[in-house]
């Protein structure tokens, strides 16, 4: 427990964080109120416009509206601001502790910021897609279900770049790794996994792979019966278990789960925010200011190649590609700054050594491809293939220093 001090200054803090002005940014559909810029509350504004006509195809059906009337979507700088919002609005307290819901009480959502922007917006959507469900659906509007979270949770993931949204995407790399937090969950890779237990389905990585899988698995085999159950109107609330048995043969319904849960596993993973897959299939990574975000492949790839463009002007972040990464702190990357490549050893933090590698002259848009074998880094920019480099053992990746940076073409294997 801190000091009083500490315990002062932390509320200070956390008041100061989240005294920003609200804006509010209304839609054809939505009300949104946002602590934050009126830039960001368009854009905001223009993704939930983009997904309602996804919600009411998936639920085939609309809330329906008086005229004039939007949903209500709140938006706040702070899990304290939240809090001190919903409780102002008299809302319905979430049954557990989550950063994004719905209140049936008054119809708004309520939501608060996180260090991703991608997960950010993929709670936005989680929000507004349980208070479409519940609006429009007035019998499950109380319906704390884990197939109604699980159908959020997977339409929530998502691509968006400002002008086009895709819902329900399976990414190449996501800050919510849903796929390996399910594995984890149900105890690894194996067959004859068993999600369907009342206690394992109500782990949000758990139900979102049932979802993900009945809906669209199989062959599509499951996805009539899953959908008269959690798109019915009549509020009924089936378990997990009681599902399984409908489907039929639990223990082949577990094995065909398990083989797709392996087989729908992200290739890459977050180190670092911000990285999200973009609708036309780049990746792109969006630190802060003089800060770096870092993605690797997971640990059975040893081979990353993409096509990167060099910044220019100074606009944009300049690219790299991680030749072996042990954690955060520790990890060799080589940075691309055209004519010339940093090849840069951090270790705790701190860089520690350097080295440099001519390109020549270099093609606008850059294929680079790394492969480590042992403890050797073996690089390739532009089929011009650079002497082996000496790193510790460690994980391939993309980084983005300063900046964003949209990463083309990307491979792994």
């Amino acid at each position: 427990m801190g000091t009083p001090t500490t315990t002062i200054l932390a509320l200070l803090l956390a008041f100061q964080a989240s005294d920003r002005p609200v804006v509010r940014h209304p839609t054809e559909h939505y009300d949104l109120r946002i602590q934050g810029t009126e830039a960001e509350a368009e854009r905001l504004g223009k993704l939930l416009e983009l997904a309602w006509p996804k919600f009411a195809e998936t639920f085939r059906v609309e809330p329906p509206r008086k005229s004039g009337e939007r949903l209500v979507i709140r938006l706040f700088d702070t899990a304290e601001a939240c809090l001190g919002g919903a409780m102002d609005d008299h809302a319905d307290m979430p049954p557990i502790k989550h950063p994004s819901w719905f209140s049936p009480g008054n119809g708004t959502v309520y939501l608060y910021r996180q260090r991703s922007d991608w997960f950010t917006r993929y709670l936005l959507i989680y929000g507004a897609c349980l208070q479409f469900h519940g609006l429009a659906k007035p019998k499950n509007i109380d319906l704390d279900a884990w197939y109604t979270h699980g159908l959020a949770e997977s339409l929530a993931v998502h691509a968006f770049d400002g002008d086009r949204l895709e819902l329900g995407t399976s990414p190449a790399i996501a800050w919510m790794d849903h796929p390996a937090r399910a594995m984890a969950e149900l105890g690894g890779k194996h067959l004859g996994l068993d999600p369907f237990t009342d206690r394992r389905i109500e782990d949000p990585s758990v139900r979102w792979a049932v979802v993900r899988f009945v809906s669209t698995g199989a062959e599509g085999r499951y996805r009539e019966r899953f959908e008269k159950l959690a798109l019915g109107f009549s509020g009924s609330k089936v378990s997990g278990q009681d599902l399984v048995r409908s489907l039929g043969g639990e223990k082949k319904i577990g094995a065909e789960f398990s083989v797709w849960l392996l087989a729908n596993q992200m290739p890459f993973a977050v180190v670092w925010p911000d990285w999200e897959v973009l609708p036309d299939g780049r990746f792109l990574g969006s630190p802060a200011t003089e800060q770096l975000a870092l993605c690797v492949a997971k640990e059975e790839f040893d081979t990353v190649e993409a096509v990167v463009a060099a910044a220019k002007d100074g606009i944009g972040g300049v690219p790299a590609i991680v030749m072996s990464l042990q954690d955060e702190n520790d990890y060799v990357q080589a940075r691309i700054v055209p004519p010339i490549v940093f090849v840069e050893h951090v270790r705790s933090g701190r860089l520690y050594g350097i080295e440099t590698l001519s390109l020549g002259t270099p093609s606008p848009n850059l294929r680079v491809r790394v492969r480590t074998k042992d403890f050797r880094a073996e690089l390739e920019i532009d089929s011009k293939t650079f002497p082996p480099i000496e790193v510790p053992r460690g994980r391939v990746g993309l980084a983005a220093i300063g900046g964003p940076v949209a990463f083309d073409g990307v491979k792994w294997r």
